[in-house]
């Protein structure tokens, strides 16, 4: 897969405290909002610390498709590709689960294509295809 690491996923109980915590530890807070979408509303922040970003939430929005939900902590990695559909179909044909299929979201951070999959071994992870970038 010809792909970068974009961001890594934690699951927190308290984003706007956690958020805190890493700004005190030096990181930069480029997003914190709640965001709106069919399946309810999400409250996130996107954080640039040690070389990454953290992206962090309280709720994945894969938890209801695996057996146990996922506990706090780190949750997921976000490679970002040139094509979410092509990557899918070389993931698909090497035995990738696919938790979400491609989805368009649209918020503060500008607008992605990203579907969540797990590996065979199953790691937990985001395809996503940059459309606009607003960070």
């Amino acid at each position: 897969m010809d792909a970068r690491l974009w961001n890594i996923g934690v699951k927190v109980q308290d984003v706007k405290a956690e958020a805190e915590y890493f700004v005190a530890l030096g990181a930069v807070l480029r997003i914190h909002e709640t965001l709106a979408t069919p399946d309810g509303t999400f409250e996130y922040a996107l954080l640039d610390f040690a070389g990454t970003r953290l992206f962090l939430t309280p709720v994945t929005v894969f938890d209801d498709r695996l057996a146990v939900p996922s506990p706090l902590g780190l949750t997921h990695a976000v490679f970002e590709v040139a094509d979410v559909d092509a990557e899918l179909e070389r993931l698909v044909a090497l035995g990738t689960e696919i938790l979400i299929p491609p989805i368009e979201v649209s918020a503060a951070l500008g607008t992605r294509r990203l579907a969540f999959c797990r590996s065979p071994g199953g790691l937990v992870f985001e395809v996503l295809q940059i459309r606009e970038s607003l960070v």
